[in-house]
């Protein structure tokens, strides 16, 4: 479980809390051992009520599959203790061999038996502020990358933990939740609402966010999916001190300063007129025909680009797309945007029927425009 140090800002990053073996899960038994202690740590922090609740995910062993672990573990334990008491069991050279032996062994079985009892993966979400908890249960396939890396992994593939995130995406929430202290937000705060918030997406950590405001900010349509930056507020003059907008800008996650709703930044100050030039005589000055201007080149009026996108990380590639390209095209007025998804797929061995079948059934649901398997 996490530890009772006192919430600081290096704890808004996400992290893993497995849990004991005798909080076990099963499937959609909303009164596991596993989700009530998980419920539990969820709300409370020793004595004191958690502060950032969206930077936890939660690993449980399954019911069913834990007998194996725990044989598994007992026979390790046992071996390990005749290797250690080989002397005062007077152990024969042959004896300790083969001790060892199996006491290797074991540890194998119970490296091997360890993913496959721990499995599955539990995420608290909330639709919105006023709205229950809900658990997502995830459950884990057994792989070679080891426990953690399987819950990163299982978590990116299902947007449970973010790594990536739009700067659209996080106008929205800004807009929708609202997230706006009036017509700003400190940065250091807006941290805290996406390190606390279950209603919120679960970032990586607070450096996932600086990088989304960075490219925020940098947004040519910042008024409408972006925000502005500024150091302060100033109270005394009624101002915005160091305000910046459509720059590029770079913002540490540890930034004081504060993003600024668009509909808040004013106008920029109309320019100056030039004086005409003065005449040195007398005589009234002759005018000068303007020269034309050169020719402008033609705009280019198409644009099409294809790129491919990892299956596993298909939400915040998606994001990011739209965030750094479709949104530039689609904030024009007049601009005319389609975004056309291919997916292709290859098996030396074939696709099983149950696979094709379910495929089959989804691609109509989400009502492709064409879909089907090939022999060939």
């Amino acid at each position: 479980a996490p530890r009772d140090s006192g919430e600081v800002p290096d704890e808004r990053r996400a992290r893993l809390v497995i849990l004991g073996p005798e909080y076990r899960h099963t499937r959609g038994a909303g009164d596991s051992p596993a989700r009530t202690k998980a419920a539990d740590i969820l709300q409370n922090r020793g004595t004191q009520p958690r502060q950032y609740q969206n930077t936890l995910l939660f690993l449980a062993a399954d019911e069913a599959r834990f007998s194996d672990l725990d044989e598994a573990t007992r026979r390790s334990l046992a071996w390990e203790s005749v290797v250690a008491e080989s002397e005062k069991l007077n152990l024969t050279p042959l004896h300790k061999k083969q001790a060892e032996s199996r006491r290797i062994d074991a540890n194998r079985r119970v490296a091997a038996t360890l993913p496959e009892a721990y499995c599955w993966l539990l995420a608290p979400r909330k639709k919105s502020a006023a709205a229950r908890v809900r658990w997502e249960e995830e459950r884990l396939r057994a792989g070679g990358d080891g426990l953690v890396a399987s819950v990163a992994g299982r978590a990116a593939r299902q947007e449970l933990l973010l790594a990536d995130y739009g700067a659209s995406m996080l106008r929205r929430q800004l807009d929708g939740v609202p997230l706006w202290n009036g017509n700003h937000v400190e940065i250091r705060r807006l941290g805290d609402y996406f390190a606390g918030l279950l209603e919120l997406p679960r970032l990586a950590g607070p450096e996932v966010l600086a990088e989304t405001i960075t490219r925020g900010l940098g947004l040519l349509n910042w008024k409408a999916d972006g925000f502005a930056f500024a150091e302060a507020w100033d109270e005394t003059e009624g101002r915005y001190r160091g305000l910046s907008a459509g720059a590029a800008l770079r913002i540490p996650a540890d930034s004081a300063g504060i993003l600024v709703r668009p509909a808040a930044v004013p106008p920029p100050d109309p320019p100056r007129p030039v004086p005409p030039p003065p005449v040195d005589n007398g005589d009234t000055p002759v005018p000068v025909p303007p020269v034309p201007p050169p020719p402008v080149p033609p705009l280019p009026r198409r644009y099409h680009a294809s790129i491919e996108l990892d299956p596993g990380r298909l939400g915040p590639g998606a994001a990011r797309l739209a965030d750094e390209v479709v949104s530039h095209l689609a904030g024009l007025e007049g601009a005319s945007v389609r975004v056309t998804l291919e997916v292709r797929a290859e098996r030396s061995d074939g696709f099983p029927d149950g696979i094709v079948r379910v495929v089959r059934e989804n691609s109509a649901a989400l009502r492709f425009k064409t879909h089907g398997f090939e022999d060939e």
